[in-house]
């Protein structure tokens, strides 16, 4: 998807925070899954309106700004190493500048979570948790 909602630096931030947010043990999550969150944050964005994303543009250029400031180190959050970036939005979380954190995670890991890889890992199907035999029931108000 072509960047219509976020510039390219903002766009590099809010990859930068997902690599951050979802890596493990064995480091960031692949390249395709984080392209599949970025995308999906900017559809989310798009339909949220320009509120919302005035926002969230304002709070991924805090991560990326104030961020590597807070571990005394020059801006430009996608600039540092992993473990670092790690380190930096911890503490932007922990400090009072706290909600930028929340309202980044929020929106990032509902796209994250929807990626069918990322969904699979934590034995979600994409079903609704139904009872037994649930699915052999019409809907209300479906035809016979």
């Amino acid at each position: 998807m072509a960047s219509t909602v976020l510039s390219r630096g903002q766009r590099r931030t809010a990859e930068a925070v997902t690599e951050a947010l979802f890596a493990s043990e064995e480091g960031a999550p692949p390249p395709a899954r984080v392209t599949f969150v970025v995308d999906a944050l900017e559809g989310f964005l798009l339909a949220a309106g320009p509120s919302t994303l005035r926002l969230y543009r304002w709070m991924l250029r805090v991560a990326g700004l104030v961020a590597p400031l807070l571990i005394f180190r020059l801006p430009g959050l996608a600039r540092l190493p992993l473990e670092r970036r790690i380190h930096a939005l911890e503490r932007l979380e922990s400090g009072p500048l706290a909600a930028v954190m929340w309202g980044l995670k929020a929106m990032l890991c509902t796209a994250y979570w929807e990626e069918p890889s990322a969904a699979r890992e934590i034995g979600f199907d994409a079903r609704c948790l139904l009872a037994e035999g649930d699915e052999a029931r019409p809907q209300e108000g479906a035809s016979p």
